[in-house]
């Protein structure tokens, strides 16, 4: 099955903005906040080993998960932030019942 992209430059904001390399973003299902199943490929044929992910030297990270609503938490040295309930995947004509499953459960 598809996944879809989480695709991101990870920026750090106190009194100016930078990028905060190598920030870890942990991934949740927001309906439960059980770990969530993250890949590194569109395919869904390399299933990582972790939830957690690493951005790389310059902030920026690209993992794919399912179709779905998710919290991320995010933490850069000693700043932590948690993004909750970000919508991941695509809509098109095909995907339109599994979206709304999604949505209703």
């Amino acid at each position: 099955m598809k996944k879809f992209a989480f695709q991101q430059s990870i920026f750090l904001s106190k009194n100016n903005v930078k990028i905060a390399p190598y920030a870890q973003l942990t991934f949740k299902n927001a309906s439960d906040n059980t770990a969530a199943s993250v890949w590194s490929d569109e395919d869904g044929l390399d299933l990582l080993d972790s939830n957690t992910v690493l951005a790389n030297e310059n902030g920026y990270i690209l993992v794919y998960l399912t179709l779905g609503f998710y919290n991320i938490e995010i933490v850069s040295g000693s700043d932590t932030i948690t993004l909750s309930n970000v919508f991941i995947g695509g809509v098109s004509y095909y995907e339109y019942d599994t979206l709304e499953s999604v949505i209703i459960s």
